[in-house]
């Protein structure tokens, strides 16, 4: 389940990139997930799933969360790297 979250928010970012791309240069220095630097992406589902996006941090991960790095996103493509949880007591 993991896995495929993870592929759902690669996928949309895959087309926010892609959208953003048909905007002239001065929009898409607007957008903040296009901003240079670390983006924290939460994918929380209880009943539903939930997804947000930010460049602010969200604190330490706590178990049963995971946390994945982006390694590259260039051309729309992003790679993930699977972090072990970090378990804060």
């Amino acid at each position: 389940m993991r896995g495929a979250v993870a592929h759902y928010v690669e996928e949309i970012h895959r087309a926010y990139i892609a959208q953003a791309m048909t905007f002239p240069a001065a929009v898409r220095g607007q957008m903040p997930l296009l901003a240079p630097g670390p983006l924290t992406v939460a994918a929380v589902g209880a009943r539903n799933l939930h997804v947000l996006a930010t460049r602010d941090s969200l604190g330490p991960v706590r178990a049963p969360e995971v946390r994945r790095e982006l390694l590259t996103a260039v051309g729309g493509r992003t790679q993930w790297q699977p972090s072990a949880p970090e378990v804060t007591p």
